[in-house]
Formats: structure tokens, C-alpha cells, sequence
């Protein structure tokens, strides 16, 4: 397995950023985004948008993406997390073998200052010990207030969408 390392100055071309973009779309099972919102912090992390930045790495085998992990960078410094993991996934065959483990340790290596991950907390467990095992504790609960995009007059309507475990990584 080798793993590639993708930033603002060693970029993704668009073939590359979809491919990534379709990979985790197919594998975050129920932790599953949108492409367009998946592609969008793609171009985040290379600065392909106006952004912070970050970094993307995916591991590869036999010439095929098995696992990828999205990073992006908050702006932030001291008061909040610097970095945020946004997607992390492995393909379906490949779990449980510590590729998703090695993506994860080779993003704390790479990543400068905090890193933040949310967790829903309605799902398993496992994931939070998963990142329990690497570093992560519990940090902070996060309560989203998420306003309605298609309402685009005067009135929004606000609604609670969901209450996530954040999770702080100290380098």
C-alpha cells in the first residue's frame, strides 16, 4: 500500500478530485455526504476555493484507491482546533486492517496544530473508539443551528438539525 499526499502546492487535477470525491461518496456509508459537498472540501483543503486549506491523502493498492482522508484547515488558532478531519473512509473489503488507522496517523503527522473531528452520536461507538485509540478525546459537544437554504426570503426558518461528539487530536 503507498499513500499519496495532496495540498495546496502538490494539487489534484479535476480527474483525480472526482475520483476521490466519487470513492468517498461510495464508501461513507452512513456517515454519507453529498458529492457536491465532498468536492467542495476537496477544493478546500488544495485552495481550489477560497479557503485555509489543508490536505487531502488517499492510501493506494494494485494502482486502486482503498482509503482517503479529507483535512481541512480552520483558520483558527488556540481557541479552536486548526484542522478538521471532513471525511474519512476505506473501501468496504479493506476495513478492519488498519489502513483507515495509518491514513488517520499519517494526517496527525502532517497536520499542524489541533485536529477536530464530529461524530454523530447516534451511530456506533466504534468510531469513537477508534479515534479514542489514536489520540482523539472528547472535547466538546457541537449543537449545529443549520438555516434552511431553500428558504430565500425575509423569513429563515432555523431548526436544530443535529447535535454532534466533537472530538480534539492534540499534536
Amino acid at each position: 500500500m503507498t499513500f499519496k499526499f495532496f495540498t495546496p502546492f502538490e494539487s489534484m487535477t479535476y480527474s483525480e478530485m472526482t475520483e476521490v470525491g466519487r470513492f468517498l461518496e461510495k464508501h461513507l456509508d452512513e456517515y454519507f455526504d453529498s458529492f457536491e459537498n465532498i468536492f467542495k472540501s476537496i477544493q478546500s483543503a488544495i485552495k481550489q476555493r477560497p479557503s485555509f486549506g489543508g490536505f487531502v491523502i488517499t492510501a493506494v493498492e494494485n494502482q486502486q484507491t482503498i482509503g482517503a482522508i479529507v483535512i481541512n484547515s480552520t483558520g483558527m488558532d488556540g481557541y479552536a482546533p486548526q484542522n478538521i478531519v471532513v471525511y474519512l473512509a476505506v473501501h468496504r473489503n479493506k476495513r478492519r486492517k488498519g489502513v483507515g488507522q495509518q491514513l488517520l496517523q499519517k494526517a496527525i503527522e502532517t497536520a499542524k496544530g489541533d485536529i477536530a473531528i464530529h461524530l454523530n452520536p447516534d451511530l456506533s461507538t466504534e468510531a469513537l473508539s477508534f479515534y479514542n485509540a489514536l489520540g482523539f478525546h472528547t472535547a466538546a459537544i457541537e449543537l449545529r443551528l443549520s438555516r434552511n437554504e431553500q428558504d430565500n426570503k425575509n423569513e429563515t426558518s432555523d431548526t436544530i438539525k443535529s447535535s454532534k461528539l466533537s472530538l480534539h487530536q492534540s499534536n
